[in-house]
């Protein structure tokens, strides 16, 4: 009798020590019928980690898991999708069904950025992604289109090697991405690789015929590579000249130390300073005409490069210092506004960084004789006129115009609101709206006060 007491008394004490259902399973299942995943995860975690191997707390713990993924995948909440998705990994590391999904979750998030500082948390997102399905197609088209956006971002801020890598790289998860193409024939024209220039934009039209503005513009480069080809080549730090045979290296190296000069001085007005080489080449008439399609008495270009005649240059270093330092400021324009920017200011303002202004007074008394005799073109329809390029006289008179215009400008208000202006232009902004924010006044007046000082003066 004594003896079977003491085997009860055991017993009660070995029992009562463990509590019949465990606190963590118990408020485990209530959180999940409450449909409170996360308090119901946390609960049935800790008691996994007390006794492992719980069959039935690891039912539970699947199903939380899921109901998770699926919730925050609905909300597009991809963090957190992903975060609970590689959990449920964790629990069966060969599940290839998941490990695709996992993928597709990472796809989804790398989608949700757009551009700018965001593209590199896109490569990563899609780098993650092929790491749980390295086969799937369409996440290697979408991370090829990332690589290319982000190398579009390197090659604008002049850095062509490292947005070179980046194509590359975009080529070998889409071979068919014709805008991978369109880029690296950008870097090699931009290096004067005219011959690459050609494959790329060939491969490109191969994958995509109805680039017609690309067809136009290989067209255009395999006519300069024809006529290039055999050119010579002088360089700076900053600048290259293309040329055509020795007796033209004079006018090259004078043409260098002119461009650093216009570097330094106009690069003093717009605060910038290109790190990547301009390149400027000079032609002869018959081929400059063939190359630009511009007007006879056009005395350069700039296009991505400066272009120039020969028989212009030999006219005196007088000329030549205005002809470069007026194409240079339309290199500068354009790295500013990326072409966002009315075409009588781009040549005011180059206008107003030539060197030599000796002029203006007997330009303005020229003005002054079409102003009084209502000739003169209202700022607004200038537009118009550079876009037609059908009259010379129309032109000649638009030139002067926005020069004179643009003077007027400089000298009552200074070059810090074009500063702001051009800067605000190349972030993509309307030039009516930015024009009154940094002037204070929109065009009509800013004219009506040019007129009145000309017809004063």
């Amino acid at each position: 009798m004594r003896r079977c007491v003491l085997v009860n008394l055991l017993i009660f004490f070995l029992f009562s020590s463990l509590p019949l259902f465990s606190q963590d399973k118990m408020n485990g299942l209530e959180y999940f019928r409450q449909k409170k995943y996360e308090k119901a995860v946390a609960c049935f975690e800790t008691e996994l980690k007390r006794k492992r191997g719980n069959r039935k707390v690891q039912k539970y713990l699947i199903l939380s898991y899921q109901r998770l993924v699926k919730q925050y995948a609905e909300n597009k909440n991809w963090n957190k999708a992903i975060k609970y998705s590689k959990k449920l990994l964790e629990l069966n590391k060969n599940d290839l069904i998941l490990k695709k999904n996992i993928a597709v979750l990472y796809n989804n998030y790398a989608l949700t950025y757009s551009s700018g500082e965001n593209l590199i948390y896109v490569c990563n997102y899609f780098r993650e992604a092929l790491k749980y399905d390295s086969d799937n197609d369409q996440i290697k088209k979408n991370f090829s289109v990332a690589l290319t956006n982000k190398a579009g971002d390197e090659y604008g801020k002049g850095r062509f090697s490292s947005a070179a890598q980046l194509l590359e790289k975009a080529i070998i998860y889409d071979d068919e991405n014709w805008n991978a193409y369109i880029y690296l024939g950008e870097i090699a024209y931009s290096s004067d690789n005219l011959k690459d220039a050609v494959k790329y934009w060939r491969k490109a039209l191969t994958l995509n015929p109805s680039l017609t503005d690309l067809k136009l513009r290989l067209e255009k480069v395999e006519r300069e590579n024809q006529i290039e080809n055999k050119f010579n080549t002088a360089k700076i730090k900053y600048f290259k000249v293309k040329f055509e045979g020795y007796k033209d290296s004079e006018n090259a190296w004078k043409a260098l130390r002119i461009l650093e000069n216009a570097r330094y001085k106009i690069g003093a007005d717009f605060k910038l300073y290109p790190t990547f080489p301009i390149t400027v080449i000079i032609y002869t008439s018959k081929q400059f005409d063939t190359l630009t399609n511009s007007l006879d008495w056009a005395l350069g270009m700039y296009d991505g490069k400066i272009r120039v005649k020969k028989e212009d240059l030999i006219k005196g270093e007088k000329l030549l210092r205005r002809v470069l330092f007026h194409e240079y400021t339309h290199a500068l324009i354009h790295e500013i506004t990326k072409g966002n920017i009315p075409i009588w200011l781009n040549e005011g303002i180059a206008q107003f960084e030539e060197p030599d202004k000796d002029n203006i007074p007997h330009e303005e008394k020229w003005l002054r004789n079409k102003l009084q005799r209502k000739e003169l073109i209202s700022i607004s329809k200038l537009e118009t006129i550079f876009a037609a390029r059908n009259d010379i006289n129309d032109l000649t008179l638009a030139y002067l115009e926005s020069k004179l215009f643009v003077c007027y400008l400089m000298d009552k208000y200074g070059f810090h609101p074009f500063d702001k202006l051009l800067k605000c232009l190349g972030k993509g902004a309307k030039f009516d709206a930015s024009l009154k924010i940094f002037f204070y006044k929109d065009l009509k007046k800013l004219e009506k006060e040019w007129l009145f000082h000309l017809n004063r003066n």
